[in-house]
């Protein structure tokens, strides 16, 4: 057994609920849910109760049920589930358990094994150039799971772990969800442990490079990105704050950083939060700063100047650890671990991965005093690690086969509950550098779930957004200040990560449709988005980006300007490089930070709200200190934002915040832009179902309506009501601009683009007469390209 800190334990409910507990000889079935049952089956009829590494709450309350005894069988039957079993059977087999989901009048046998598994995730990209293969996860259009927890570790009451004390038993649960792979999630986290809140400040930009900065340097540097308006929220340092002997390190490089305390106190001063990175494989050596204390704890002789030995299994070293190699620098004000590389090492348990466990003991050790919210960033170790975000994916190669695996990656690692990847923007190494590789990966980035510039240590690397070229840089500048203004969006989706709901997912966690399971580079963004990020080159002679998305059923916009599309098919995509795919779904709301100041993530005085016509919908607008545990004990605010639209009548209504409104501020500006919508007949609007002045614009070009600030005390409730000209959306497709657009970008003659703009309503009738129009027909790429305009309506 490895002794632990008791802070180390997770809080958790392990032993089930004596009433959903049915054992018969060998077999023991607990009913934790109608749709989730555990199945434990022990030669010598002893069971485990304690907390393992992936499960850790078993009781989740009463649950109805029926037992029957039948010829022998026992039959145990819920609202969902009918299980089976033989008696007196001498091991669990396809002939003697068997579950039948009711709904479907389908069968599972023990053994079967999932047909159409949806893949899971890796530890790492490191080195990876492209596309890798991807293990199975745990959600599969079989509809079940079953998680084998038999050869998991124990977590001890004392923070320790151990080994199981039956290691022959069999210890599955079966879990149905047909196609609602949200509610897998959901249930899978309330036996498995929450995905937890991050802190505000992890969802804003970060700067990282692997490079050997001085303090002033570094504090100079984020004050550019300030001078340059570009915000950040953190600021990782990279290796080469400790002495550069080894790759390990816990002494400050004071070559570099003459007064560490005094470094993080400016960078806490500019709004920033920081970490350090961290190789601990190779021990502590004689050359640390708290060598000797540390030896005295482990008992070596300091004399001997010996190697101190990596050993997270001994209580010894653990104290030496955290307490003289870590602690100090949480003092001097360092926020959160950057676990980088942890090589392999057998421990005394050598079923124990080093990587799991330190990822455990970091992350429950920072959160040791209850208030601070802890974050840890690391490699995804095994199941259970999603307790303990954020993940690092590796060192990647610097190409666009990397970028474009990164969108499938990202969101397929939600099928484990892995919602929290973090990309090194632009690569990290080796490859060719570019403006525009560059640039789409930040568009990406902007669109995924940490946001995290960095780089090799190669002066050729350089990722400042100033040393690109114009274009670039003012492309770069605009969407990292998006993604500060999208934080009360992010932040609301990271809270209902509880409820299995993932910021990137896949497209099938909202369409059963079959074409979801096949667009691998698209992916939703929270709730109310679809992103289709462009992850390859311009074309030649077209000089725009090609791509392509399948929107589900229903009415959709592009984010930014407001154009519709009609759901339920496939659209070709060309775009400048400032252009993003960004998709609403009908009736999407979206607070947005009206402003996007550097080091500034707190709640914001005033939102923009982006609204869709096209469905009813609302929106949870979730908001808390930010960085404390206390939203866990009901200190956060709850606004619900909620829109009605039917025919030409839109009902907006934000209602007064629920639970602790002291966190957000006591009087907070609205302002409102409602996108894919016809010209407005009236817009009014009530605070507290009284009359109020609105001003407002209404901008032709872009379908919008445009609705000036108002101001709303945080215990008053909001209502606005416009009508429009005609039918609510919008739906122009806007075509003949798209077609424009395309023909400005192409190398193609004048005289030819104003031939096919001209001719646009003759090929939209017949598009096989483009090869006609022209004395020199129209080939390749730029063919292709307009072609695929003209059918896009």
């Amino acid at each position: 057994m490895i002794e632990g800190y008791k802070h180390f334990k997770p809080n958790c409910n392990p032993k089930a609920n004596e009433e959903n507990i049915i054992v018969k000889d060998n077999i023991r079935l607990t009913v934790i849910g109608s749709n989730l049952i555990r199945v434990e089956y022990g030669p010598n009829k002893t069971f485990q109760d304690e907390p393992s590494q992936t499960i850790l709450n078993r009781d989740l309350g009463k649950v109805d049920f029926n037992v029957i005894e039948n010829e022998n069988i026992l039959k145990v039957e819920t609202d969902e589930l009918l299980v089976n079993y033989k008696l007196d059977s001498q091991e669990l087999n396809e002939d003697n358990f068997w579950i039948t989901i009711k709904k479907d009048n389908k069968m599972w046998r023990y053994s079967d094994i999932q047909k159409n598994n949806l893949k899971g995730t890796i530890t790492t990209l490191d080195n990876i150039n492209g596309e890798v293969e991807l293990p199975d996860g745990f959600i599969s259009k079989d509809g079940w799971t079953i998680i084998d927890d038999s050869k998991t570790l124990i977590i001890t009451e004392d923070g320790g772990i151990k080994r199981r004390n039956n290691l022959d038993n069999k210890d599955l649960y079966f879990i149905y969800y047909r196609d609602d792979y949200k509610s897998f999630l959901k249930d899978f986290f309330s036996i498995a442990g929450q995905s937890p809140m991050l802190p505000r400040y992890a969802l804003g930009n970060w700067w990282s490079r692997y490079f050997v900065y001085r303090d002033k340097e570094l504090l100079n540097l984020m004050d550019d990105f300030k001078d340059h308006d570009i915000p950040l929220s953190v600021c990782i340092v990279d290796m080469d704050w400790h002495t550069p002997v080894w790759w390990t390190g816990y002494s400050w490089n004071r070559n570099l950083f003459k007064n560490p305390k005094d470094f993080i106190s400016k960078l806490h001063e500019r709004g920033l939060k920081t970490a350090l990175n961290l190789h601990p494989a190779q021990g502590l050596g004689s050359h640390e700063e708290m060598y000797e204390e540390v030896a005295e704890i482990v008992g070596m002789d300091p004399k001997t100047k010996e190697t101190i030995e990596f050993n997270p299994d001994d209580e010894n070293y653990l104290k030496g650890y955290f307490e003289l190699m870590h602690h100090p620098k949480e003092t001097e004000g360092i926020d959160f671990w950057w676990m980088d590389w942890q090589q392999e090492k057998v421990l005394k348990i050598e079923e124990l991965e080093v990587l799991w466990w330190l990822n455990h003991i970091h992350y429950m050790d920072l959160g040791r005093d209850g208030i601070k919210r802890p974050m840890m960033f690391s490699r995804w170790s095994k199941t259970g690690n999603h307790r303990y975000p954020i993940g690092f994916s590796g060192d990647t190669i610097v190409s666009w086969e990397s970028l474009a695996f990164q969108p499938y990656f990202t969101s397929t690692a939600s099928n484990v509950g892995c919602f929290w990847w973090s990309h090194d923007i632009g690569g990290h190494m080796c490859g060719i550098e570019s403006g525009e590789i560059f640039t789409r990966w930040v568009q990406f980035g902007v669109f995924s779930p940490i946001f995290r510039i960095h780089s090799a240590k190669n002066i050729f690397q350089d990722r400042r957004p100033w040393a690109y070229d114009k274009e670039c840089y003012h492309i770069i500048k605009k969407y990292m200040n998006l993604r500060h203004k999208m934080i009360p969006y992010m932040y609301s989706i990271n809270y209902k990560s509880k409820e299995g709901i993932p910021l990137v997912a896949p497209m099938y966690y909202y369409s059963s449709e079959e074409k979801a399971y096949h667009r691998k580079n698209q992916y939703y963004f929270g709730t109310e988005l679809v992103v289709s990020p462009y992850v390859s080159e311009k074309l030649e002679k077209v000089n725009l980006t090609r791509g392509s998305i399948w929107l589900p059923e229903g009415e959709w916009f592009n984010l930014f300007n407001g154009e519709h599309f009609k759901g339920g098919r496939d659209y070709v995509l060309y775009g400048k490089l400032e252009e993003v795919p960004v998709f609403a779904k009908g009736g999407a709301i979206v607070p947005l930070n009206k402003t996007s100041d550097f080091g500034d993530i707190a709640n914001p005085s005033h939102l923009e709200l982006i609204i869709f016509p096209g469905a009813s919908n609302s929106f949870e607008l979730y908001e808390d200190d930010g960085e404390t545990q206390k939203y866990l004990f009901g200190e956060y605010c709850v606004t619900t934002i909620s829109q009605e639209s039917k025919n030409n009548i839109m009902k907006i209504k934000i209602d007064s915040p629920k639970e602790n409104n002291k966190l957000i501020p006591e009087n907070r500006k609205y302002s409102f832009d409602i996108k894919g919508i016809n010209s407005p007949l009236y817009v009014k609007a009530k605070i507290n179902n009284k009359d109020i002045s609105v001003r407002y614009t209404y901008i032709k070009e872009e379908a919008t309506i445009k609705i000036e600030e108002l101001i709303l005390g945080n215990n008053n409730g909001l209502t606005i009501e416009l009508e429009t000209q005609g039918y609510i959306v919008n739906k122009d497709c806007r075509q003949k601009e798209k077609l424009k657009n395309l023909l400005m970008s192409c190398s193609l003659p004048n005289t030819d683009k104003a031939w096919i703009y001209d001719n646009y309503e003759i090929l939209v009738e017949n598009i096989q007469i483009l090869d006609t129009l022209l004395e020199v027909p129209v080939t390749g790429n730029i063919k292709e390209a307009i072609i695929d305009v003209i059918n896009n309506r």
